[in-house]
């Protein structure tokens, strides 16, 4: 893997990623692609398929009919599975989803089901600021989360991780993004400012509370990341990423992620917040107000979690930098920056000194 900036193309990644990690992805299947006018290829999807993905990757748990679902999928997800996992040898479902082609189909796919107006009616932040490059970049950073999802199941699986618990979801996807922006780092080079988009847009996320109910801990509080993209891009600063073998890159995201993403106790705080930040949105019609980030400044410096000051500084630098001005007019940012940071350092002498006390 080198700084090689190929157009996005969905065998090619399957292809690169099966070169790459060999023991990893025997069991990988990819579902076929049936997003495409569905109804008349119904009859595509026969029991070969389904037992063919059943005996490469040995997940007897998945039935036919959530198959069929991910077959019919226009969005990148994958079902890992750990069978095997003592040997190393991970696998899964990944669905073949249709590239984004547009900067208009990267918005709705982002921010569709938000619900939430920006300051005008239907309006979402243009994102994609050089169109073709940026599409190029989201791609594979789509693809490459999702892959990691199924390179880590063996990892969580032999670690004694609790495979049905939401700091086990959490922790999956913080090593699938810290994945993801190292390998782009990778592909791209450190200066395209990419992994940083990332670290903004899930808090972006977690302060609006995008998502829907896994178990007790909302799906949002569970695809929080930014903690450690964060920690990925410093990393990378002081290490020759370019000389990460593949495997190399796996272990670091993984050592990466299980450092930094939020503990029980910070998972449910941060489920929380995002909760609150919901109704705070609901009492307004889900229309971001510049009494909206006052709120989330306010809630930033109220806290002691320091992800959730770090949540609230990167929404409102993503919420500066994309968001119309009929959203943000009046809001003093730099202010809010200064507050936040210097809250931020406070909370983080406490954090340092409860650890002493703790030893």
């Amino acid at each position: 893997m080198t700084n090689n900036v190929q157009k996005f193309d969905f065998d090619l990644a399957v292809e690169q990623l099966r070169q790459n990690y060999p023991i990893l992805t025997e069991k990988m299947y990819v579902a076929p692609a049936l997003y495409s006018d569905a109804d008349p290829y119904i009859d595509m999807l026969q029991s070969a398929d389904y037992d063919e993905y059943v005996e490469r990757s040995g997940n007897y748990q998945m039935d036919q009919e959530r198959f069929i679902d991910l077959a019919y999928a226009d969005v990148p997800q994958c079902v890992p599975t750990v069978k095997d996992a003592e040997n190393g040898a991970g696998g899964g479902i990944l669905t073949r989803w249709p590239a984004i082609a547009t900067a208009q189909e990267l918005n709705q796919f982002i921010f569709s089901t938000s619900s939430i107006t920006y300051g005008v009616a239907s309006e979402h932040p243009n994102i994609a600021e050089n169109e073709a490059a940026e599409l190029n970049m989201w791609n594979w950073y789509f693809f490459d989360h999702e892959a990691a999802h199924m390179l880590s199941a063996a990892f969580l699986q032999q670690s004694g991780h609790d495979l049905r618990s939401p700091v086990t979801a959490c922790l999956a996807e913080n090593i699938s993004d810290t994945f993801a922006v190292l390998l782009h780092m990778q592909r791209f080079g450190k200066s395209t400012r990419f992994a940083e988009k990332i670290q903004m847009f899930r808090a972006h996320n977690t302060a609006l509370n995008i998502g829907e109910g896994l178990d007790k801990i909302s799906s949002v509080a569970v695809h929080y990341t930014s903690a450690s993209v964060k920690e990925a891009i410093n990393w990378a600063k002081s290490h020759d990423i370019d000389s990460l073998s593949p495997m190399e890159l796996l272990e670091t995201s993984i050592k990466l992620a299980e450092s930094n993403a939020p503990d029980a106790t910070a998972l449910l705080q941060i489920d929380r917040f995002t909760r609150e930040c919901g109704e705070s949105l609901e009492a307004q019609a889900r229309y971001i107000t510049p009494a909206f980030l006052k709120s989330i400044q306010e809630k930033g410096v109220k806290s002691i979690n320091m992800h959730i000051k770090s949540v609230c500084r990167d929404f409102l630098s993503w919420s500066m930098k994309y968001f119309p001005d009929t959203a943000t007019s009046g809001f003093d940012f730099d202010a809010a920056d200064r507050a936040l940071t210097q809250k931020q350092d406070i909370a983080s002498i406490m954090c340092k000194l409860q650890a002493k006390r703790a030893l």
